[in-house]
This record gives structure tokens, sequence and C-alpha cells, in this order.
């Protein structure tokens, strides 16, 4: 029987398996696509739908454990084989109360989290945030109302939350392994694209002083604890707004390894993905160790056709690094890779920025 298997064959499963090869466990992904990401690092793949009951089935008699690399999953299947005694980390649980986000407001606000204020209906009052309640990611299912004459344009269930003016926006991942330990990474800031509304760029540590650092880990903890009891195992990302008036706010939260994270590969040991499939292992997870600091940026693609990295010559820096993920075919605005670049300070790091901003993943015709 093999060790792992991931729903989804992404990058953040293809990350799992390449950064947790020196644990010699045997990794299998569930994916639509049998040119996945990850296909390429692993023998071991079973081709469907991510909420295919079947194919869902199909990885669990092959696999000790299961976990995810992505939210938009049947969660009926998964609370049935976890019913049965199958392993799921984190606990499907976990997963039916974040993919509905009106749903994590609301465990949040139990828990006593600060977040924005939010609700049902159509206040009188802009600008304002209006979501769909399931299925937005990567900016999908997010639209800001900046005054009376917009409109909601989102399918779906909508709800709404209060618009904050931000001076950062921040991200804190906690690593809960089966004893309930917990140990975190440094706080990252993230930059988003202004047009697609995805993350852009992540900087590890976050420029921010030593009492929003400790604000930060402290209610990174109290989202992690607010988790534990519906069987949260693996990391948690906690994303955070720092509000211009001082205030720290969760925005949301996802229970995976996460794109602010991706840094943790060259700056940290373990790295995100190590320790994620070292928690759900039920192996111990320990305080990573932290050396220097990590500017990254996602590599977006541009155009249509077969990826070709451009502007690569500059990668020849041992301080840099460039991650691609091995899809087959470029489309504006996915995720084709990362680069990072490492220093000794994050405001060293930050200075690779306008070095680096010409790499990029292009599309070009198929020969």
């Amino acid at each position: 029987m093999l060790d792992l298997g991931i729903l989804g064959g992404g990058q953040l499963a293809r990350m799992m398996i390449y950064r947790s090869a020196p644990l010699g466990k045997s990794i299998a992904v569930l994916d639509p696509d049998s040119n996945c990401s990850a296909a390429s690092l692993t023998p071991w793949r079973v081709q469907g739908a991510l909420k295919d009951p079947q194919a869902i089935r199909q990885l669990s008699r092959q696999c000790r454990v299961l976990t995810y690399d992505i939210e938009h999953l049947d969660v009926t299947t998964l609370l049935r084989l976890e019913e049965e005694g199958v392993p799921i980390r984190p606990s499907p649980r976990v997963l039916q109360v974040v993919q509905d986000k009106l749903q994590q407001r609301r465990h949040l606000q139990k828990a006593g989290i600060p977040q924005p204020g939010f609700g049902e209906g159509m206040p009188e009052r802009r600008p304002l945030v209006v979501k769909t309640r399931t299925g937005g990611y990567d900016g999908r299912g997010v639209q800001i109302l900046s005054s009376f004459q917009d409109v909601p344009n989102l399918a779906g269930d909508l709800y709404w939350e209060e618009y904050v003016e931000t001076q950062r926006e921040l991200s804190v991942l906690g690593v809960a392994d089966t004893r309930g330990n917990i140990v975190f990474y440094p706080p990252a800031e993230m930059v988003f694209d202004p047009q697609l509304n995805i993350c852009d760029q992540v900087l590890m540590p976050a420029r921010i002083d030593a009492a929003q650092t400790r604000t930060a880990l402290e209610i990174g903890r109290a989202v992690i604890e607010s988790f534990w009891d519906l069987g949260l195992v693996g990391v948690m990302a906690v994303e955070m707004f720092l509000a211009v008036d001082g205030r720290i706010l969760v925005n949301e939260v996802a229970p995976r390894p996460h794109n602010s994270g991706h840094v943790t590969m060259e700056i940290a040991h373990p790295c995100q993905f190590e320790a994620h499939v070292r928690a759900v292992l039920g192996l111990e997870v320990p305080e990573p160790w932290i050396h220097g600091a990590g500017w990254m940026r996602n590599l977006l693609g541009q155009g249509f056709g077969r990826p070709v990295l451009v502007g690569g010559d500059l990668l020849d820096d041992p301080r840099i690094r460039v991650h691609l993920y091995a899809k087959p075919e470029c489309r504006p605005g996915r995720k084709m890779g990362h680069l990072t670049a490492v220093a000794a300070t994050p405001e060293d790091a930050l200075s690779f920025r306008s070095l680096l901003e010409n790499v990029r993943v292009e599309g070009q015709p198929q020969s």
C-alpha cells in the first residue's frame, strides 16, 4: 500500500512530492489531467475528476492516508470515507467549513477571531466587498463595489464583507501535527496583481514591527486551534489584512500548502511542503529553521501555447531559484512557475525585484 494519496495533481502536489522525496515515501495523485503538474514526479496516478466518488475511493484503496492540494472537492464522499476509517488530513470536516466562505466567517466569529464585518443581503454602504460563498479562488468570485452605481455581477449565492483599507496583506503559515503541536513560519507579506486579483509577489519575513509580528502569530495560532477540534492536521495558511488603522484582521484561510509559503523552499527547513507531508503522515514536524529572507514572484502565463521561459539568463545567480510547474500549456494568468531570490534581509531580497521583472513564461505556437 502506498503511503500518501493527494487529491489534486497541481503545482502544490508536485512540490509536496519533490520536497518530501528525502523521506522515502510513496505518493500517488488523483487528477483529471494525465499531464497534470505532478504527473512527471510519481508513477502512481489515478485519472479522474476531483468530485468523482469512484475515483476518490480508488485512490483511498491504494493509500494509507489522503490529503489534498485544492479545496474544491467532493466533501460528502470524503466524510463517508473518514467514517469508514480512512485517515484524511486535514479532515473533510475542516474542508466543509472552509469551502463555504460565509460559514468560514461564522466559524471565525464564534472563535472570537478579529475579522472584517460581514453579512447577507446588500447593506447601504460603499465601498463594499461582495463574494461568492463557494467556488472562488485566485481572484475569482470577488468583486469590490466602489459606488452605488456598481452592482454585483457574480453568479451563485453571495454575501458581503467590510472593505478594509490596508497597509499590507499578510499570511501566517502554521503546521499542526497529529499530536496537536503547532509550529509557525515568520509572517509573510503578499502583493496582489491589481488586474487579476491574484497573489503576485511574496516577501518573508514581512516588513512589520515586532508587536505586529507577535499579534499576527497570536491570531494565526488562535485560528489554527479553532480548527483543531474539527481535525486540522497539516499546513493552514491564515491570510490577514494589516489595516491602515493598525488592526490585523483575518481575510480567509486555506487548509493546505499555500502560495505565500513557496519561499520557504529556499529559506526554511523543513519547508511548508515537507512539513505538510510529515504532519499528515504522523511524523514529527520540527520547528522550522529560518536562514535568511526571501522574495518570490509568481510566473503567470502570458499568451497561449507551449510554455517557454524568457529572461532565464538572469537566473545564473546562485541567490536566485526558478521553479517551473511542468504544465504543458500556457494560458494568460495561469500559474506556470515561480522564482525566488534569497538574501540576508527582506530589504535585500526585495532589491532583486527590478532585476527580475522581465523574467516570464510565454506561450508559443506548438511546432
